[in-house]
């Protein structure tokens, strides 16, 4: 912003990302990143032969095996799954790529001039990002993965940013603007004025001192 460039930033989503996770691809990984061969039984035993069953009221479904997906509410689970998508900042290569479990955004800085080139860098890197995840057995939700662009209000208002007419595709999929978008419990939007996550929690607050009054 103090550069007047703006920030195009594309928010990947995942459905069901720990549970989809494929125990061969991410020992294969793993053996990729040095882990030693009785580390690797070891997290194959953790892994494998996991059962669950559906509970209501007094009545469950009989056992099943799962043969994919980390444990969620475990330490172990969001490592493992981390070490899966190690690489993806690779597959990104004309993008900054932030990752964090399950949550990727990437992004790119230019200036207005250079916007097409940007946008278009964007779209070859979440296009290859969607078939890795693919590959990988990762289920890349087009639909629900957004982007906004980061600006300064007075260069939004002066370009009037508001009301261009950018797109961004994925394949065939055009991803939608949004002008805000909540990463980690933060509500971020388009000028990082913070206003609408400061709102949220004001009111979480009153909520709270309404229940200890």
């Amino acid at each position: 912003m103090k550069r007047s460039e703006i920030s195009v930033a594309i928010f990947a989503d995942y459905s069901k990302a720990f549970d989809t996770i494929d125990f061969y691809i991410l020992l294969q990984k793993m053996h990729q990143l040095n882990f030693s061969t009785d580390f690797l039984h070891w997290i194959f035993n953790y892994l494998s032969f996991r059962q669950h069953f559906v509970q209501i009221d007094s009545q469950h479904s009989s056992l099943l095996t799962s043969n994919y997906g980390v444990p969620q509410g475990s330490i172990l689970g969001p490592v493992l799954f981390n070490l899966c998508v190690a690489e993806m900042s690779k597959i990104t290569p004309n993008s900054e790529c932030i990752q964090y479990a399950d949550d990727s955004t990437l992004y790119r800085s230019c200036k207005l001039k250079d916007k097409n080139t940007c946008v278009k860098q964007l779209e070859e890197d979440i296009t290859s990002l969607s078939k890795w995840s693919g590959k990988n057995n990762l289920i890349f939700n087009s639909n629900k993965t957004k982007f906004m662009i980061f600006s300064s209000q007075q260069l939004s208002k002066y370009h009037n940013l508001k009301d261009d007419n950018l797109n961004i595709k994925c394949s065939n999929t055009i991803i939608e603007r949004v002008e805000q978008f909540k990463i980690i419990g933060v509500t971020f939007d388009e000028h990082l004025k913070f206003n609408t996550q400061l709102d949220k929690i004001l009111k979480s607050s009153y909520s709270t001192l309404a229940i200890l009054k």
